[in-house]
C-alpha cells in the first residue's frame, strides 16, 4: 500500500471542493518495486470523516479504470474539514465492522494517507440570511459600527467565507460602500470582513463610520445584485460629541462696534465632521478681554487703524506681530513727540514709534491708562515710572463681565448677549473644555458714541485771565455719553468771546484749530 499515489483536485487542503458539488481524484496503484499495476483487479477503500462536530462520515465511489489506475468519487454535502483515508485491503476480510479509527489509522493506507481536505460551503440560501448586532440600526457620525451579516447555504452548512457580501450606506445622497475586498477600516472607511474560522463558520463583519449624522438606508446584498431579507434597512446616525475646531461663532457682536450698543452673537455646536449637534446642554466657557482707550484723549481713529494692522493681536497683548520701523528719537516730555503723532502724515509711522512715544512723554502716558498694557507688553517703561496696572476686566467696564454664560436654545445654538460701553480693543474667546472653537479669540474695536454737548472738557490757560495784546490757548475735549473721548474730529462748535459790560472796541479774531486730520468748520464773533 505505501508504493501506491493518489492525485486530483479532490485532495485539496484547502479548498478540495464545495458541499453539494461531486469531486474527484485518482489513485495509482504500484508494486513494491514502483511499478504501476498494468490492469485493475486491486481492492481500495476511501472514507471521509469530519473533524470538528456536527460530525459526518461519507464513503467514496471507486472505479476501476483498468489500467492500474482507479478514479475516486465523493460528494460531501457537509462543508469543513476532512481527513480521507484512502486503504489497500488485498486479501482483507471481514472490514464492515471496522471503526472509524481503524480505518483512519490503519498500516494498509496508501502514500499521505490520512489526507486532510477542506469543503467549503454550498450555494447561498438567500431566504436563510441574519443580520444581526446594534450598529445595523444605530450609528455615531465618524464612529465604527458594527454589524455581522450570517449566511447559510441550501445544506444547512455556515458560510466559508469565499462569499461576495456587499454593503451599501446612503445618506442625503452621500454613499460609501464596503466590499471584503477593501482594506483594513479607517476611520472614514467601511469594510466587510469574514471573521469565522474552521470550527466555527458563517459571519460576515460589516464596520461602518458614516460621516453625515441624518438617517441612512443600509443595503446587504450577496454578489452586489440581491438583497437579502430586510434589506434596505433603516438605520439613524446621530452626532459625535462636540469638537471644539469644527464649532463656529457667528453674529455682529464679533465685530467692531460703537460703545453702547447691545452687542450679541451665537455659537453653532459641530461634531468633528462639521455636523450641526442639535442636543443642546454643551458648556461652552466664553470671556472677553481687552483694552480701554476711554480715558486716553490722544486716540486717533486712522492711526489707531495703522496699529492694528501692523499689530493684531494688540488686544490680547501679542506683540509678535509688531513691524520694526524707523525709531523716534526725542527726550522726555518733547513737544515734537506730540507734534510728530499728530501730523496729517502720522499713520505712516510705525507701531513701535507709537508706542515709544506714549512711553516717553509723561503727559500722553499718565492721560493714556489702558495703553499702559501695550508699554508693558512691547518692554518699555513709562517715563513716569508708574506701574501698569493688570490686565483684566472689571466693573469699571460698565455692563461687561469678564466670563459669562451662554444661553442655551436647546437646538445646537447658544446666544451669547453683553454690553460694552467703554471704547477700546477688545477680544472674546470661546472654550470647549479648554480648546478654543474655530477663529477664536475673535477682535474687534468699540468706537466711541457720537459727541455729547452735556460732557466736555475744556483745559487751558486762555479760560484764565487774558493779558492785552498775548496770544492765549485752551484745548476743547470731546467725549460721549459714556465719557469716551472721541476718536474723530470733523464737529461744528461756535465759540464767542465777550468784553463783559465794555463795549468793544474792534473785532477780535478766534480760531478753532481741530487737531485731528479732518478740519472743521470755525466762526468768528465779536
Amino acid at each position: 500500500p505505501s508504493a501506491c499515489e493518489a492525485a486530483g483536485k479532490g485532495l485539496d487542503k484547502n479548498n478540495a471542493t464545495y458541499a453539494g458539488t461531486p469531486e474527484t481524484f485518482v489513485v495509482t496503484a504500484r508494486d513494491h518495486l514502483q511499478n504501476q499495476q498494468l490492469i485493475g483487479g486491486d481492492n481500495f477503500r476511501s472514507l471521509l470523516v469530519r473533524q470538528h462536530p456536527p460530525h459526518a462520515n461519507l464513503y467514496s465511489w471507486i472505479t476501476n479504470m483498468g489500467d492500474g489506475t482507479y478514479r475516486v468519487e465523493y460528494n460531501a454535502t457537509v462543508s469543513g474539514r476532512y481527513n480521507l483515508a484512502v486503504n489497500l485491503e488485498n486479501g482483507v476480510s471481514n472490514r464492515q465492522g471496522a471503526s472509524i479509527a481503524s480505518i483512519l489509522n490503519s498500516n494498509l493506507g496508501i502514500r499521505g494517507s490520512p489526507f486532510s481536505i477542506w469543503v467549503s460551503s454550498g450555494p447561498i440560501e438567500v431566504s436563510q440570511t441574519k443580520v444581526i448586532g446594534h450598529g445595523l440600526r444605530h450609528a455615531i457620525a465618524g464612529y465604527s459600527s458594527l454589524f455581522v451579516v450570517r449566511l447559510t447555504d441550501v445544506f444547512g452548512n455556515l458560510a466559508s467565507g469565499n462569499d461576495n457580501v456587499t454593503v451599501f450606506f446612503e445618506a442625503e445622497g452621500i454613499p460609501s460602500q464596503a466590499t471584503p475586498t477593501r482594506p483594513s477600516s479607517k476611520v472614514l472607511r467601511a469594510n466587510v470582513s469574514f471573521i469565522g474560522e474552521e470550527s466555527l463558520q458563517g459571519d460576515y463583519l460589516a464596520d461602518w463610520a458614516p460621516l453625515v449624522a441624518a438617517p441612512h438606508q443600509v443595503y446587504v446584498m450577496l454578489d452586489g445584485q440581491t438583497h437579502v431579507p430586510g434589506s434596505p434597512f433603516q438605520a439613524s446616525v446621530q452626532t459625535a460629541p462636540p469638537f471644539s475646531k469644527s464649532t463656529i461663532a457667528f453674529g455682529q457682536g464679533l465685530q467692531d462696534g460703537i460703545a453702547g450698543g447691545a452687542r450679541s452673537f451665537n455659537i453653532r455646536d459641530r461634531d468633528w465632521f462639521n455636523n450641526n449637534r442639535t442636543e443642546g446642554f454643551t458648556s461652552f466657557e466664553v470671556s472677553i478681554d481687552g483694552i480701554s482707550l476711554r480715558d486716553c484723549p490722544f486716540i486717533q481713529e486712522d492711526t489707531l487703524h495703522e496699529v492694528l494692522c501692523r499689530c493684531p493681536g494688540l488686544a490680547s497683548l501679542d506683540m509678535s506681530q509688531c513691524t520694526q520701523g524707523p525709531k523716534v528719537t526725542s527726550s522726555n516730555n518733547d513737544p515734537q513727540i506730540v507734534k510728530h503723532y499728530y501730523r496729517q502724515d502720522s499713520n505712516t509711522l510705525f507701531a513701535d514709534d507709537i508706542f515709544k512715544a506714549w512711553a516717553q512723554n509723561s503727559v500722553l502716558s499718565t492721560s493714556c491708562n489702558g495703553l499702559y498694557h501695550v508699554i508693558k507688553a512691547a518692554g518699555l517703561n513709562p517715563a513716569d515710572g508708574r506701574t501698569p496696572p493688570e490686565k483684566s476686566l472689571t466693573s469699571e467696564f460698565a455692563g461687561v463681565q469678564r466670563s459669562f454664560n451662554t444661553s442655551d436654545r436647546l437646538n445646537g445654538i447658544y446666544d451669547v448677549n453683553f454690553l460694552v460701553t467703554r471704547a477700546g480693543l477688545y477680544q472674546i474667546t470661546a472654550k470647549y473644555f479648554g480648546h478654543h472653537i474655530k477663529d477664536s479669540p475673535f477682535s474687534f474695536t468699540v468706537k466711541p458714541d457720537v459727541f455729547d454737548k452735556s460732557i466736555v472738557d475744556v483745559t487751558g490757560n486762555g479760560l484764565q485771565r487774558i493779558t492785552s495784546g498775548h496770544m492765549v490757548m485752551f484745548n476743547i475735549r470731546m467725549r460721549d455719553r459714556f465719557g469716551n473721548y472721541l476718536w474723530k474730529g470733523g464737529h461744528q462748535m461756535q465759540i464767542s468771546l465777550q468784553q463783559g459790560m465794555w463795549p468793544c472796541l474792534c473785532a477780535l479774531p478766534v480760531n478753532l484749530k481741530d487737531r485731528l486730520p479732518i478740519t472743521p468748520g470755525f466762526t468768528q464773533q465779536t
